[in-house]
């Protein structure tokens, strides 16, 4: 078993046909979920509360999806370099850094929580 975190090799030049496939998938779910948050959206328009609440989704999708998201899929080599420099075994690491999401998730929504009227 391995205690430490290995860089990934160099990525080809071309994406192989397993990643254009992940690529297109994820697109699909987002295409996917764009459309059917638009239709609730749409349909609870007249309502201010349920309005409201799907408000606090658009913002999660739009904050965790697409802007951790992204922010998590630009940097995730430094992400990476910054795990494999603590010495610790990888399985409290893996903990902490668990813990450390989480309490972000909960930063984000208790804060999203109170922001509506």
């Amino acid at each position: 078993m391995l205690n430490v975190l290995q860089p990934n090799p160099e990525p080809s030049a071309a994406p192989g046909r397993s990643a254009r496939w992940q690529r297109v998938f994820v697109l699909t779910l987002l295409a996917i979920l764009f459309l059917t948050s638009g239709f609730v959206t749409f349909a609870v328009w007249g309502q201010p509360h349920k309005r409201a609440v799907i408000g606090m989704g658009w913002g999660l999708i739009w904050l965790w999806i697409i802007g951790c998201g992204g922010v998590m899929w630009r940097f995730k080599e430094l992400g990476c370099r910054l795990a494999a420099g603590v010495a610790m075994p990888w399985p409290v690491k893996f903990v902490l850094g668990c813990i450390m999401f989480a309490m972000l998730e909960e930063a984000v929504t208790t804060s999203m929580t109170n922001c509506p009227p």
